[in-house]
């Protein structure tokens, strides 16, 4: 099947709020460079990334699924992307599980994937501290920008008692400052994938 400015489509309409994994773990695929920082995923219709595709065909313990749905201009113009992350040394496969909606598999890199099991296992102050840093950031004057997952990495104290107030419980000090992962919004579960191949300028599937 050849897509074209012609072809007529019914684009899926996938709408998720961020998952824990993206938000604890897109770090680990070291994809935040200027060619694919976060607003350039989002251009390309980033929507989720996943922990399992339920019917994906590349299934291991330390992939990490990003899931696509890009609008049609954007998919016109995916080629791009596909050039940049094509080459990106974690990069496992690529598929097409239906018009513009393509998963993206990587695998966890070698140092993070003590800290992908410690997520997986919801043990979040367990996860490597080295790893916390990459969510904290510091602007070009100076301000300290501390992600919600560093604090809870870190069990900051603040942080737990900002959570006892705005929940209006008492939280251990030993306790975890969020909830266990639940896998069925870890997990994506769609209709059974195509082989994709991204050619410059079209998409064929097979």
């Amino acid at each position: 099947m050849r897509l074209d400015k012609d072809t007529k489509f019914t684009r899926p309409n996938i709408k998720q709020e961020l998952n824990k994994t993206t938000a604890f773990m897109l770090p680990a695929l070291d994809l935040q460079n200027s060619k694919t920082s976060y607003k350039i995923l989002e251009h390309f219709g980033f929507v989720n990334c996943y922990l399992d595709h339920k019917q994906g065909i590349y299934r291991k313990e330390n992939y990490l699924y990003l899931l696509f749905n890009p609008t049609r201009e954007a998919f016109k113009k995916f080629y791009t992307l596909y050039e940049i992350y094509k080459n990106h040394p974690n990069f496992v496969e690529d598929y097409m599980i239906d018009h513009q909606l393509i998963m993206v598999v990587f695998k966890i890199k070698e140092k993070w994937k003590s800290t992908y099991e410690m997520f997986k296992q919801s043990k979040y102050s367990k996860m490597s501290k080295e790893y916390a840093d990459m969510f904290k950031t510091v602007t070009l004057s100076g301000k300290v920008n501390i992600g919600y997952q560093y604090l809870i990495i870190h069990k900051h104290k603040d942080y737990r008692e900002h959570l006892e107030k705005e929940l209006d419980v008492e939280i251990s000090s030993n306790a975890e400052l969020m909830n266990i992962i639940d896998l069925t919004k870890e997990t994506f579960d769609y209709a059974r994938p195509i082989k994709i191949q991204l050619n410059e300028g079209q998409c064929q599937t097979s």
